[in-house]
């Protein structure tokens, strides 16, 4: 019995396809660890959870994809807007 439950398993780990790594979802990863890097090194007292911190930025991105063309998001510090631009939405940081 030991030795069919071993050939079960090893044939599982032979015919295992290998996972593949979505290079959009560490692309994404990266920004946003880079965000959150700026941000906290900018202000090293900030308490707020780094979800927070990410919603803040996301609000920034929407704010200017809905064609404001100024930083000054309601909620979201200036330089946690220009950094959200630079990293989590770079495609609309320049208008």
């Amino acid at each position: 019995m030991m030795k069919l439950i071993t050939a079960v398993v090893l044939a599982g780990i032979a015919f295992a396809v290998p996972a593949q790594a979505d290079p959009n979802h560490d692309e994404d990863g990266q920004r946003k660890a880079e965000y959150l890097y700026h941000v906290f090194h900018q202000d090293p007292n900030e308490h707020r959870s780094q979800d927070q911190v990410i919603a803040d930025g996301q609000r920034a991105c929407d704010y200017r994809r809905a064609g404001h063309e100024s930083i000054n998001v309601p909620g979201v510090t200036g330089t946690e807007a220009a950094w959200a631009l630079t990293y989590l939405c770079p495609e609309v940081g320049d208008f």
